[in-house]
């Protein structure tokens, strides 16, 4: 491998950590210039316009592990077959997608309340979106030769420039007041931004890239669907689980309760982000391991990699679950979001085991058996898409969250529990993994929660403002219950193997 695993991993850890830094200031900024209602309004026209990306078939899916593979065996034909063939079905793709979307503007946006916006700004949102998702898709085979040649440095260095200038577009476009029309504008220029930087990076990093529609790129537009096909039930899963409460709620409950449902969710998001990062490393990772006929080494990385994981995102639920009114006032500065607490706990909760279990989902792409993963995403679908529908209903925004989380969470032990029997890893070994770290971050969390269940308890903090009192007392409890969790770790020896985990992938990359 000509990067290693580490300095990648640690290249997206700071590029994640900046998109966390701009996200925590940029969110709050945006609340302020345009409200809860026009933040819930946004959030529900992204997830109607996410639904239309399933027209790809999943053939986004398929460039990372193809150019992968094609790169370990210095195949640079077929790299150079793989891109043509995505950029000129999303090219085609995209052309008909603009075409549908002014089309059926009326029959989608009319049923949602939209009231409390302007319908020009709607049908500007809108549309802004769509470009915005297509210009996306093309860059996608692009991008695949810098992850498939696994350059995570370069990628990462771009896309910190490109969330750099996206973030002072915001602040200058809500700045001067442009409010939704400036964040949708903002929008379509870091998308040409990105697309021209993924076109740039992937000449350099391929120097032997050519893009020719000639022959054989029939063939090889069979081969991308054939693997996109096995594992789009997965994206529509993930479709319908990051989008259907907000779409569901915009259609029952309004789209103020969208606006809160996507704070919770933001937060859900940031903290499992950091730990998951790393891990798109792993498919192309895999796939060049697979290719080699390293079993061994697969199942050893997926057992290490699952441990890894665990160990980063148990503690870190814990912490949301208990303390997630804190988080929020810490980031908004304002009282009355208590909803946004309630769905950033269970979000988050679910969204720990999906991400615990993502080891040997993408495990399970790099070695090209996606079908349990087909499974669990469509079981995960099923439970979430019926389950929201009568519970957001019934009990509108805590419905929604629930109705997620325990979807979420039957879909990530049903996968775990068969693809571990495909590569004949005990279910018990992989129990003590997700339990271990439960354990310690319980020891370590309650107490605190026992102690001071909120700011207001601690009469020091009283009189501060809101935003230093959730500063303060997080930074107390962080501080005890970190320290109570190593002690465990230390302890009960649980963390052995991360030298054996370092010292296979240093190997690795000699």
């Amino acid at each position: 491998m000509n990067n290693g695993f580490w300095r990648n991993a640690g290249f997206a850890v700071v590029g994640r950590g900046l998109s966390v830094g701009l996200g925590f200031v940029a969110t709050p900024f945006i609340i302020g210039k345009v409200g809860v209602n026009g933040f819930g309004a946004w959030a529900l026209l992204e997830s109607i316009i996410a639904y239309f990306s399933l027209s790809d078939m999943g053939i986004g899916s398929s460039f990372t592990k193809h150019v992968a593979q094609f790169h370990a065996t210095r195949d640079d034909k077929n790299v150079s077959r793989v891109v043509s063939a995505g950029l000129l079905f999303y090219v085609i793709l995209s052309l008909f997608l603009v075409s549908g979307s002014l089309l059926l503007e009326g029959w989608v946006v009319g049923k949602f309340d939209f009231t409390t916006i302007s319908l020009e700004d709607v049908h500007f949102i809108y549309m802004s979106l769509v470009v915005v998702m297509c210009i996306r898709m093309t860059s996608m085979p692009f991008w695949s030769v810098v992850t498939g040649a696994l350059r995570y440095d370069t990628l990462n260095q771009a896309k910190m420039f490109a969330q750099l200038v996206h973030f002072a577009g915001l602040l200058a476009f809500l700045g001067f007041g442009y409010g939704l029309k400036g964040l949708a504008a903002n929008a379509v220029i870091y998308a040409g931004l990105d697309i021209a930087l993924a076109v740039t990076i992937a000449f350099r990093v391929a120097p032997r890239l050519s893009i020719s529609f000639g022959r054989g790129i029939g063939e090889t537009f069979a081969q991308l669907l054939r693997y996109g096909l096995a594992i789009q039930l997965v994206a529509i899963s993930e479709i319908i689980n990051n989008q259907i409460d907000k779409v569901f709620l915009g259609m029952f409950s309004g789209v103020s309760f969208v606006g809160m449902y996507e704070i919770g969710a933001k937060i859900a998001n940031v903290t499992n982000s950091l730990a998951g990062v790393v891990l798109p490393i792993l498919v192309p990772t895999i796939s060049q391991l697979n290719a080699a006929g390293h079993e061994g080494e697969i199942r050893s990385l997926y057992i290490r990699g699952t441990k890894f994981i665990a160990l980063i995102v148990v503690p870190v639920v814990f912490v949301v679950f208990f303390h997630a009114d804190s988080l929020v006032r810490l980031w908004l500065g304002k009282e009355g979001f208590e909803a946004a607490g309630i769905a950033a706990r269970l979000l988050t909760a679910g969204l720990g085991l999906y991400l615990i279990a993502g080891v040997g989902r993408l495990v399970s792409r790099g070695i090209g058996i996606p079908k349990y993963e087909m499974q669990a995403g469509v079981l995960i679908s099923v439970l979430n898409l019926s389950l929201s529908y009568i519970m957001i209903r019934k009990w509108g925004l805590p419905g929604a969250v629930i109705s997620s989380f325990f979807s979420l969470a039957v879909g990530s032990v049903y996968f775990v529990v068969r693809f571990n029997g495909q590569i004949h890893v005990p279910n018990s070994r992989m129990l003590r993994l997700f339990l271990m770290p439960a354990i310690f971050s319980a020891l370590a969390v309650v107490p605190t929660v026992i102690l001071a269940p909120s700011p207001a308890d601690i009469d020091l903090l009283r009189g501060m403002t809101i935003r230093l009192q959730a500063f303060l007392y997080l930074s107390a409890v962080s501080g005890i219950g970190v320290a109570i969790y190593f002690c465990c770790l230390f302890i009960a020896s649980f963390t052995d193997e991360y030298g054996e985990l370092r010292a296979y992938i240093r190997k690795r990359n000699q």
